[in-house]
C-alpha cells in the first residue's frame, strides 16, 4: 500500500500476515478468516501468540501510517486543489477531518481487537483472526480510494467526499455476527491465493466507482469478472458482478446492471454470502423501482433484502439504502405518506450515527423535501432544504453542485408560493455555482 510500487506487499496475504502481527507477536497457528462484503478479505491469515513486551497493540499505528501520514495528506490536497475548481480548497477541511477520522477510528478498532484477545482476554484468537482479515480489507479499500483521489480530476474532486464517507464503516469489525457469517473459503490453497490476489484490483475497481470514475473503471470491472468466474469461487465472483452493475446501472445500462445483480443474488447465496446477496438485491431495488410496472418485483427484493440483514445480525449503511430505496418505490406508486415514513427514519437514523451536519444528512433532507412539497408541505420542504443548504456550504462549499442543486430547489419552492423575488435569488446562485463547477456551456445546468 506505500505510495512507491516497489515498497508495496507482494500480495494481500502477505500484508494481510503482516497487518495482524506485531513485533512482540509470534506465529502460533493458522486460521481461516472470512471479511464482509464488498470490503472484506477472503483467505488464510495467521494467528498469534504474545510474548512478554510493552505495549504489545501499538503496531496499528505503524499500518495507518504506511497508507496515510503528512506526505500523503499534502500530495493529496495539493492534487486536488490543483484541479482549478472554486470549491476544492473549501471542501478540503471537510474531507481531510473524514480521512483523518477514518484512520483514527481504525487504529482505535486495532488497538480494540489486540487487546481483547491478548490483554483482557475476553475473546478468542479465531475471533482475533477475523477482526483483524476485516480490517485489513477496510485500509486496503481506503488506500485505494485515496489513490484513486489523488488523480484530482474534476469528477473525482466533485465525488471526493461522497466517496470517502462512503467507505465501509468498521463498526461491522467488531459485529460478531457479521464475523462469523459462515462464508466457506476457497478449499483449495491455490484458489485462495488467486482470490486473494484479485482483491487489490477489486478495491480499486469499487474506489474508481466511488469517485465517479465509471468510464475509467468499468473495463477493470469487467475484467475482474471473468478472472473471478474463472476461479469457481461463488462469493468473489459474486461480488464482482455486483461491482460491475454498480458500473453498468451508474452508465444508464440498466438491463445489463439487473442482469448482473440476478446472477450476484443466485451465487452469493450458492456460496453463503448472505451479506454480498442483500448488496446485490437492494441494488435490485434501485433498479427496478423507478418502472412502475415493476413495483412488486422490486418490493418482493426488498423484502429478500430485509431477510437476509435480519439473518446476518443487520448492516446499519445498508439497512439505511434499503430504506432510502423504499422510499422512491413508495413515491413511483404515490404513496407519499409511505414515502415519507422511510426517509424519515432514514434521517434519524443517519443523525444518529454520523451526526446532524453530515452531508448525507443533507442529502436525505432534499429527497425527504421533495416529497414532502409534492404532498403541499411547502413549508416543511422549504425548512429542510434550508437546513440541507446551510449543511452543504460548510461541508464542501458555495459553489459545489450539490449545493446548487439545494439552491435551485429552494427557488422553485419559492416560485411556487408566489414569491418571485426570492425564487430568482435562488436560481441565480444555483446558477453561478452550476457555471464555477461546469463552466457556462455546461450540459448540468439544463433543468426543467
Amino acid at each position: 500500500l506505500a505510495l512507491e510500487p516497489h515498497r508495496r506487499y507482494g500480495s494481500m496475504h502477505v500484508l494481510l500476515t503482516e497487518l495482524t502481527r506485531d513485533r512482540t507477536w509470534r506465529p502460533r497457528w493458522w486460521a481461516i478468516a472470512t471479511g464482509v462484503g464488498a470490503a472484506a478479505a477472503t483467505g488464510v491469515y495467521a494467528g498469534f501468540m504474545l510474548d512478554r513486551e510493552p505495549a504489545p497493540c501499538a503496531a496499528g499505528r505503524n499500518h495507518v501510517a504506511r497508507v496515510w501520514n503528512e506526505d500523503r495528506e499534502a500530495r493529496l490536497r495539493d492534487r486536488l486543489l490543483g484541479s482549478g475548481l472554486s470549491y476544492a480548497e473549501e471542501q478540503w477541511p471537510t474531507l481531510r477531518s473524514e480521512l483523518q477520522a477514518y484512520v483514527k477510528d481504525w487504529n482505535a478498532a486495532y488497538v480494540d481487537a489486540c487487546e481483547a484477545t491478548h490483554v483482557r482476554g475476553d475473546q478468542s484468537e479465531t475471533l482475533l483472526d477475523a477482526r483483524m482479515s476485516c480490517l485489513a480489507g477496510r485500509l486496503g479499500e481506503f488506500s485505494a480510494l485515496v489513490d484513486v483521489l489523488e488523480r484530482g480530476e474534476p469528477a473525482v474532486v466533485e465525488r471526493s467526499l461522497e466517496a470517502v464517507q462512503g467507505l465501509p464503516r468498521l463498526r461491522a469489525c467488531s459485529h460478531l455476527e457479521t464475523l462469523l457469517d459462515p462464508v466457506p473459503p476457497p478449499a483449495d490453497p491455490e484458489t485462495a491465493a488467486a482470490v486473494e490476489e484479485l482483491r487489490p484490483e477489486l478495491a480499486r475497481a469499487v474506489a474508481l466507482h466511488r469517485a465517479g470514475l465509471d468510464d475509467v473503471g468499468i473495463g477493470t470491472a469487467r475484467d475482474l469478472v471473468a478472472r473471478a468466474a474463472e476461479l469457481h469461487y461463488d462469493p468473489l465472483h459474486a461480488e464482482t458482478l455486483a461491482t460491475l452493475a454498480d458500473y453498468e446501472w451508474a452508465r444508464h445500462t440498466g438491463d445489463d446492471a439487473e442482469r448482473h445483480l440476478r446472477q450476484a443474488v443466485t451465487l452469493a447465496l450458492r456460496g453463503r454470502a448472505d451479506r454480498i446477496a442483500a448488496h446485490a438485491a437492494v441494488k435490485l431495488v434501485e433498479v427496478l423501482g423507478p418502472d412502475p410496472a415493476r413495483e412488486h418485483e422490486a418490493e418482493g427484493w426488498a423484502e429478500m433484502a430485509d431477510a437476509l440483514l435480519t439473518r446476518t445480525g443487520g448492516d446499519p449503511e445498508l439497512e439505511v439504502a434499503l430504506a432510502s430505496r423504499r422510499a422512491e418505490v413508495a413515491r413511483t406508486r404515490g404513496d407519499l405518506d409511505g414515502a415519507r415514513a422511510q426517509l424519515a427514519r432514514v434521517l434519524a437514523v443517519q443523525e444518529r450515527t454520523w451526526g446532524a451536519d453530515d452531508a448525507r444528512v443533507a442529502d436525505t433532507a432534499v429527497a425527504l423535501a421533495d416529497v414532502l412539497s409534492a404532498a403541499g408541505d411547502g413549508a416543511r420542504a422549504n425548512a429542510l432544504l434550508e437546513r440541507a443548504l446551510e449543511i452543504h456550504e460548510y461541508a464542501v462549499g458555495l459553489d459545489h453542485p450539490r449545493t446548487a442543486v439545494v439552491l435551485a430547489r429552494l427557488g422553485a419552492l419559492a416560485r411556487r408560493r408566489g414569491d418571485l423575488e426570492a425564487a430568482i435569488e435562488y436560481l441565480d446562485r444555483a446558477l453561478a455555482s452550476g457555471e464555477l463547477a461546469y463552466g457556462r456551456d455546461g450540459s448540468e445546468l439544463i433543468g426543467p
